[in-house]
């Protein structure tokens, strides 16, 4: 064990140092949702935070994965997305952007729909998943 200034530790024999387990889970969600030649297809930034999910405390460390999960919002504010799924018809196809992120649910994000699927301009709706269930989106 090597220290440095203030005694602090900068490596011990056979662990892996806390900064090289956040890099590792910042390294795999990028490959998941931007793909990489030969390792890996591109996936959705749904199925990259299930990926990780399932990979929590036997590939990653379930500690920063946790952390992870609850300040990186699968799809920030500004995001331009497609309803892919609605428990209202007329709102499948539309397009909408991500207007809040629910800290505590980043998964359940405030949504602002704008365009009909036919990109005809309609009046603003606000909905937020947390509250409105049964809606999945998809980039657009």
């Amino acid at each position: 064990m090597r220290t440095g200034q203030q005694g602090r530790v900068f490596s011990k024999v056979g662990l892996i140092h806390r900064f090289a387990e956040i890099v590792a889970i910042a390294d795999t969600y990028d490959m998941l949702i931007s793909g990489r030649k030969h390792f890996s297809p591109k996936l959705s930034p749904v199925e990259a935070f299930n990926k990780i999910v399932s990979m929590s405390g036997t590939k990653l460390n379930a500690d920063i994965i946790k952390c992870f999960l609850s300040i990186m919002p699968m799809f920030p504010v500004g995001t331009r997305v497609r309803i892919t799924a609605a428990p209202i018809a007329e709102l499948q196809g539309c397009l909408r952007v991500i207007s809040k992120v629910n800290p505590d649910r980043v998964h359940e994000p405030q949504v602002l729909v704008f365009e009909s699927k036919n990109r005809q301009k309609i009046k603003p709706l606000t909905l937020d998943f947390s509250k409105h269930k049964g809606f999945s989106i998809e980039l657009a």
